[in-house]
């Protein structure tokens, strides 16, 4: 595949260009004052039904008054086609979507003119969804192995993730897509994000846990979406603290605030917080909207609590022509499908520059005619992590198919072989990892069965390569030394297994 070759001078241009875009929105001051003005036409009833979602994943509007509802798609690596909503005749699904490697592959590759092409490639895959919000990038730093969730962020690293972040929303919203940064704030474990309390200091919030997110607000991000867990002892989504003062206060953020679905439980803190849009609004008995009605009727809460909570969103919406977009329902933007071998290409790039080559004695790259057995859990099953960040994608190699093209020789895939075939091949290459995913932690180590075909394979041959394909951090302690070579690959997507052939055979080094 045709390597796709970004120079400073095209992201300079692109940058201005976006300035530009920037420059033709219309002031805060502006967008504010006409949503003063569009917030006196609703009924008390109307901006009651505003503070929550919409049909699961649409902010919600007010369409008898000219403010319709505004789709929104999960992201990560790509553009999550949506198959589960209640009334499905809300959305228009597209035929296809691309499957990038996941954002810490993005990260891995440590350039930001990737990274701006990365975001504009989703920004205009997510128009084609019909959606006007792409719930992403998320950028919560990586503390902890076990997080089932590592490979939708971009590392443990502030600065890093900084410069990834800002160039990553400015290509987003340079196609005309809104981005929403998450989660704010600490959001460190999975399993345990709606019961886990981040204890955090200041410094450690202002030099860790903040510096990806104000870099993306600067860049101009339109929405944060807050996380589950609590901050110091009270949960994101309807903390002052973590909105008010801190958010929009300390960091300068003007725009669209909404929760993570299902993650909040006190409607009077909710609406006072500074939230703008309880998400993703399905009644239940936690959330609904007579909550607020019934603290209306009580006093506690009045009329311009509520135009103060759902004005930022009714704000952010009106600048950035979202409701200008969807007043006539989803637009059509087929005609985008043109970008798609453009995307092929940044989807391939992005693998390769991002996969890593931890070691190799000498056994790369491969030669034709060597007999290779390829083994392990992804050796033909494309690899991705799981969750809200899932992308089917198209056009998907495995790690089967992206060999026998690169080697053009004998390859003979066998998930789980026994050691007679592993000792009579040439080289063996393991394609193993971790299969993980949005609300689950796994352990450091890789599974049993993986872990002991690892090792089975250094015991029969003395020529193993390892891919290791996963969403963060695996134990190799035990067999480190032992194999020839090891490629970390992350989840690269659906062309990434071609890249990373590509590596084995020295057609990328």
């Amino acid at each position: 595949m045709k390597k796709l070759i970004l120079s400073f001078v095209a992201l300079a241009l692109a940058t201005s260009a976006f300035a530009a875009k920037k420059a033709e929105m219309m002031s805060w001051d502006e967008a504010y004052a006409k949503a003063d003005k569009v917030l006196k036409t609703l009924s008390l009833d109307e901006k009651v039904e505003m503070t929550q979602g919409h049909n699961r994943f649409f902010l919600p509007g007010a369409p008898a008054k000219g403010l319709p509802h505004v789709y929104t798609v999960d992201a990560s690596a790509g553009v999550r086609i949506n198959h589960s909503l209640p009334d499905q005749n809300e959305v228009r699904h597209p035929q296809k979507t691309t499957q990038f490697p996941a954002t810490i592959a993005l990260a891995s590759t440590f350039n930001p003119e990737l990274a701006h092409a990365y975001g504009e490639a989703v920004g205009y895959e997510t128009r084609m969804a019909g959606a006007g919000v792409l719930l992403g990038p998320g950028m919560n730093i990586y503390r902890s192995s076990q997080c089932g969730r590592n490979f939708e962020y971009l590392g443990e690293d502030p600065y890093l993730a900084a410069r990834m972040v800002e160039n990553y929303v400015i290509g987003m919203q340079s196609a005309g897509t809104m981005a929403c940064l998450k989660h704010f704030l600490c959001n460190n474990t999975e399993f345990y994000r709606k019961l886990s309390n981040s204890i955090v200091d200041e410094r450690a919030i202002m030099e860790i846990y903040t510096p990806a997110f104000k870099a993306g607000i600067d860049a101009g991000a339109g929405s944060v979406m807050t996380a589950y867990n609590q901050l110091n002892g009270e949960w994101c989504g309807q903390s002052k603290y973590v909105i008010t003062d801190l958010l929009r206060g300390t960091l300068g953020f003007k725009g669209l605030v909404m929760t993570d679905w299902r993650s909040v439980y006190d409607w009077e803190k909710i609406v006072l917080s500074g939230q703008n849009v309880e998400m993703p609004g399905t009644p239940n008995e936690y959330y609904h909207i007579n909550s607020v009605r019934g603290l209306l009727k009580e006093g506690k809460l009045t009329e311009k609590n509520i135009d103060d909570m759902i004005r930022p969103m009714v704000a952010t919406l009106i600048r950035f022509g979202l409701y200008e977009r969807f007043k006539n329902g989803q637009p059509n933007e087929d005609a985008l499908e043109v970008k798609f071998p453009h995307h092929e290409q940044v989807s391939y790039q992005t693998a390769a520059e991002g996969s890593i080559l931890l070691k190799n004695d000498g056994i790369l790259p491969l030669k034709e005619g060597q007999q290779v057995l390829l083994v392990g859990r992804w050796a033909k099953v494309a690899p991705q992590g799981g969750g809200s960040s899932q992308v089917d994608g198209f056009n998907c190699v495995t790690s089967e198919q992206a060999l026998r093209a690169a080697l053009r020789a004998r390859v003979k895939a066998v998930e789980n072989p026994d050691f007679i075939e592993l000792q009579e091949a040439d080289v063996v290459v393991v394609a193993t990892g971790t299969f993980d995913s949005e609300s689950i932690e796994r352990p450091f180590a890789m599974e049993r069965k993986d872990e002991a075909l690892v090792r089975m394979a250094c015991a029969a041959n003395k020529k193993v390569i390892v891919l290791v394909l996963s969403g963060s951090g695996i134990d190799k302690s035990a067999w480190h030394d032992k194999v020839s070579a090891i490629i970390y690959g992350w989840y690269p997507g659906h062309a990434g297994m071609q890249a990373i052939a590509d590596i084995m055979v020295g057609k990328i080094n």
